[in-house]
């Protein structure tokens, strides 16, 4: 969607595509490069493919920009205190492996050490460094730490409100934080129904 040089100062001008499903008089949604949706009336001379100049209120700047900010702070804090408490679970998990790891290793050397003090044979072969062996889990070095997961996958989506005229298989413009998106009404949606257009 291009925008055109401004005319009046408290307007901003788009050229906004008339898509196909649409006749003069259709009321029809289009998207803003800024996130916003408006709707507008089709006029009487244009048709499906052509592009009408169309008229929008200015976006108050800061308010929406501050709403946006906000949001992306909490989620990011939300990300961390769920990625901490992860960390905080392996940790404990691997202290209690280690010190179960510890106790069955000491166990099986004083056996053996035991054994060899009385002559066994078969206790000597299986001494400290074959107990020690035994007793650790295999290739766990008790120091190393894995590596952090993986931040988890949010969906992201925008609710578009299908506008008066429009009916299944209909197109219409949505716009969403990446970008304006062409969308055909599916099945069982009419005039004032709810997409969710993911993104």
């Amino acid at each position: 969607m291009a925008q055109t040089p401004r005319v009046d100062q408290h307007l901003d001008y788009y050229d906004v595509r008339i898509p196909q499903g649409v006749r003069p008089g259709d009321r029809m949604t289009f998207g803003l490069p800024d996130g916003r949706v408006e709707t507008m009336v089709v006029p009487a001379d244009a048709h499906p493919g052509t592009n009408v100049q169309v008229g929008v209120m200015r976006k108050e700047a800061g308010v929406l920009d501050k709403l946006a900010t906000g949001a992306k702070s909490t989620l990011a804090q939300v990300q961390k205190k769920a990625k901490d408490e992860q960390w905080e679970r392996k940790a404990r998990h691997l202290a209690q492996t280690a010190v179960s790891t510890s106790v069955s290793v000491g166990s099986k050397f004083v056996a053996g050490f035991k054994q060899g003090l009385a002559g066994d044979s078969t206790g000597a072969s299986q001494g400290p460094a074959g107990a020690r062996r035994e007793g650790l889990p295999p290739g766990a070095t008790g120091s190393a730490l894995p590596p952090p997961p993986p931040p988890p996958y949010v969906p992201r989506s925008v609710v578009a409100i299908v506008p008066a005229g429009l009916g299944p298989g209909a197109e219409m413009l949505v716009a969403t934080p990446e970008g304006t998106r062409q969308v055909r009404v599916p099945p069982g949606h009419g005039p004032g129904s709810q997409l969710e257009v993911p993104y």
